[in-house]
């Protein structure tokens, strides 16, 4: 896909903030101030706070939507199925993550209330009382752990401002809705969840985390303190395509255990900018794009890093101020990176909610036909697309599998002929599976059916058992010939001309068929005959000029029928 078209769409999609998420009221458990969005820990850095409240958030209109699917579809960007473990495992994992759950165990803690200073700190008291209570040094057990040495720490600390196994967790909290302050007390927040409710905590999860990485990885870092000399670098970086976020895409569809080669992956990225000083900016940008988001997954349990080196704090003020040679000498390594299972369950969750098809393998059993048709393109492994379709025809009789499959084969648009092009290895398990022939006939009846769509992949697949029925619609052959072509030719020239050279060493390729008939596609009626058909004679014109020639004269045929 072309990067800076991707960019383009992606201006248009308001991510922002992610899914479900609302603005808390932030804090920290002694006033201090942090830069919209962040907060600071114990590590004396910088983090993105969770649940979408980035500094962008408040931008956000309703005006003009474009849906992520809607995107990602446009430039052929797929998302793979893959295997995630079950619910029960995936909040046991959540369990794991000290940071989260540190604050889950806050936010019960405050219960029906908390007395706090005027300031809206809690007492030294109480904020020791939480520290041991709550098992918050449990974020930080290397320096927390040993009880009597923590009892004599806090013991000194005067303010809960600088209780430092406090701070995390209650910055959290407050953010993520589990900690509500109203008049001097902190209650349980109304988005506390249960901590023994599966369903619950990892809603939350994803809510308070995965979002939080996703929104960052989404908002290319902005130069709001730069000199007023270098405000027109900001027309640059709003240029960037939004790298991290394709990476944490990429890195969803990896096979378990396999690592991203970050430096690889952000080079790829750039390869339209010319090496320069734009080149370098750009790259610094991103690398503290990649640190911020990489690091907030990794610190809820979601991602794992290898091989990296944190970059200087003001390694891009360096390049901007001291040039190439100065300041920033060399470039850190940003190493390897890798979603966890909990990781890709919270991207998962949150593409969906933006409307993007993310198939989980082993999970369509009880799903209706069109969402079966439309997951198995997805499948990379033969293999997985047939268990998937043997589950799902298990579930239910043959009969009523083939009536749910026909119809799953209406309409006309490009999504409608994907599902099309699934039908007939969905029906060849029905068929096969069939004791009583009542599948066969299905196909028969909705064969003469004059229903768009269902009549023709229901006659289709009569044809290919060698059973074709009289009454099918003429020239259906034909019409499913530019139907299998349609979710493709939009994709370029390129693509579409690769797939019509694929097939068996010694078979017809699509390519042969399309020989065979291409001076009667135009009779079909398809409704978009002229459209594909124009496609395929540029997508064949190097290999064929004599059949692109048929083809321009079939599409004109076709545009002059309707």
């Amino acid at each position: 896909f072309d990067p800076g078209e991707l960019t383009g769409e992606l201006a248009q999609v308001p991510l922002r903030r992610a899914v479900g998420t609302k603005r808390k009221r932030r804090g920290g458990p002694g006033g201090r101030q942090a830069p919209p969005g962040m907060y600071q820990c114990e590590c004396g850095g910088l983090h993105p706070l969770p649940g979408g409240a980035g500094p962008l958030a408040e931008e956000d209109g309703p005006d003009d939507e474009v849906s992520l699917s809607d995107v990602l579809e446009a430039v052929g960007l797929r998302l793979p199925a893959v295997r995630l473990p079950g619910e029960a495992e995936l909040a046991r994992m959540v369990r794991k993550v000290p940071a989260f759950m540190a604050a889950v165990r806050l936010g019960h803690w405050c219960g029906d209330g908390q007395e706090l200073t005027p300031k809206e700190v809690l007492r030294p008291k109480l904020a020791r009382q939480a520290v041991e209570e709550a098992e918050l040094w449990r974020v930080d057990p290397d320096e927390w752990g040993d009880t009597e040495e923590r009892t004599g720490r806090l013991a000194k600390v005067r303010s809960a401002a600088d209780m430092e196994p406090l701070a995390l967790p209650w910055d959290w909290a407050l953010n993520c809705g589990f900690v509500e302050v109203e008049n001097n007390r902190a209650y349980a927040g109304d988005e506390l969840p249960d901590q023994d409710d599966d369903t619950a905590l990892l809603a939350a999860w994803q809510e308070a985390v995965a979002g939080a990485a996703v929104e960052l990885s989404l908002a290319f870092p902005a130069l709001d303190e730069l000199p007023s000399g270098l405000q027109p670098l900001r027309e640059l970086t709003e240029e960037a395509p939004p790298l991290v976020f394709l990476m944490l895409i990429t890195a969803y569809g990896l096979p378990d255990e396999e690592w991203l080669d970050v430096a690889d992956f952000l080079t790829d990225g750039m390869e339209g900018l010319p090496e320069g000083p734009a080149r370098r900016l750009v790259s610094a940008l991103l690398i503290d794009q990649y640190h911020d988001t990489a690091g907030t997954l990794e610190l809820f349990g979601a991602a794992e890093r290898e091989g990296h080196e944190p970059p200087p704090a003001d390694a891009v003020l360096a390049l901007l101020l001291d040039g190439p040679d100065g300041g920033m000498r060399g470039t850190p390594s940003v190493g390897r990176f890798r979603l966890t299972a909990l990781g890709r369950s919270g991207l998962r969750a949150l593409l969906v909610a933006a409307g993007v098809p993310a198939p989980v393998i082993g999970s369509l059993a009880q799903a209706d036909a069109s969402a079966l048709l439309a997951a198995l393109p997805s499948y990379l492994s033969e293999t997985d697309a047939a268990a998937e379709v043997a589950g799902w025809l298990a579930a239910r009789p043959a009969a009523d599998a083939a009536v749910q499959v026909v119809d799953a084969c209406d309409g006309t648009e490009p999504a409608d002929a994907l599902r099309r092009l699934q039908a007939p290895r969905v029906l060849a398990a029905v068929l096969e599976a069939d004791r009583t022939g009542r599948a066969k006939a299905v196909l028969r009846k909705a064969a003469v059916s004059k229903v768009t769509g269902c009549s023709h992949a229901a006659a289709s697949m009569l044809r290919r058992i060698g059973e074709p029925v009289e009454g099918e619609e003429a020239w259906g052959l034909e019409w499913m010939l530019v139907d299998g072509a349609l979710p493709f030719a939009g994709a370029g020239e390129q693509a579409l001309r690769e797939r019509l050279l694929a097939g068996p060493e010694e078979g017809r390729r699509p390519l042969d068929q399309l020989a065979e008939h291409a001076d009667d596609l135009w009779r079909a009626g398809h409704p978009h005959a002229d459209e594909v058909l124009g496609a395929l004679a540029e997508a064949v014109k190097p290999v064929d000029k004599a059949l692109a020639k048929r083809l321009r004269k079939a599409a004109f045929k076709a545009g002059s029928a309707t």
